[in-house]
């Protein structure tokens, strides 16, 4: 968030600052849904860009205000130019599968903690509970239903491989820090499996929320 717009961005009686995203469904920007309609937040969304790369540069030449992302080598970037705060974080999963504060980021409110106290009726909890689990899947690859076993077995093993590899590491500490985490196949199939599970009023919430706060439906948004 940009600093010089950091008090409009919580009140409602002045222009609002502007988010900037592809579009309103990616899993981090939600925080910029909830947060204006739970917690006052102040936030126009500007969107249609191409990807996140044209969305960073937006920002740092200022055609919009603010934008979520996981990506530790932009974060720094932004910030260390000295124009920036950062209001939030999702957070990293901790032991207890709750979303924590991340190592680099000590002093920066975890939004679950800001939201829950805000979430009144078990439509709103079991929604961002829904939101909560989608957040911490990140980047998945699945192969089509019905792979025989061995090959499945194939792939996992190849997968654990990868990512103990030194280069993957170094190049995945340089955009995500050195707290990253990795999920497994297991994990990831658990995941899937909660997923699955996400109802039907769930997803109508999420849509509810974001025309709440001035936005098109995600099947409008598509």
């Amino acid at each position: 968030l940009r600093k010089n717009v950091s008090e409009r961005f919580y009140s409602k009686a002045l222009l609002p600052p502007t988010m900037g995203d592809v579009s309103a469904v990616r899993t981090s920007g939600q925080m910029g849904v909830w947060g204006p309609a739970f917690l006052g937040w102040n936030l126009k969304w500007v969107l249609g860009y191409k990807g996140s790369n044209e969305v960073m540069l937006a920002l740092l030449r200022g055609e919009i205000d603010s934008h979520a992302t996981f990506d530790r080598e932009i974060i720094l970037k932004v910030l260390e130019s000295g124009d920036f705060v950062t209001p939030v974080q999702t957070g990293v999963v901790g032991p207890d599968g709750k979303l924590v504060r991340g190592a680099h980021y000590p002093d920066i409110p975890v939004f679950s903690d800001l939201m829950l106290p805000y979430l009144k009726t078990e439509r709103e909890k079991s929604a961002y509970a829904a939101w909560e689990l989608l957040v911490q899947g990140g980047k998945w690859y699945a192969l089509p239903p019905g792979t025989p076993d061995e090959i499945v077995a194939v792939y996992r093993k190849a997968f654990d491989q990868a990512v103990r590899d030194p280069a993957f590491v170094a190049a995945t500490v340089k955009i995500l820090g050195d707290d990253f985490t990795i999920a497994s196949g297991d994990d990831m199939q658990r995941i899937a499996v909660k997923t699955d599970l996400i109802s039907d009023s769930d997803i109508k919430f999420f849509d509810e929320i974001r025309e709440k706060v001035g936005l098109r439906s995600a099947a409008k948004q598509n």
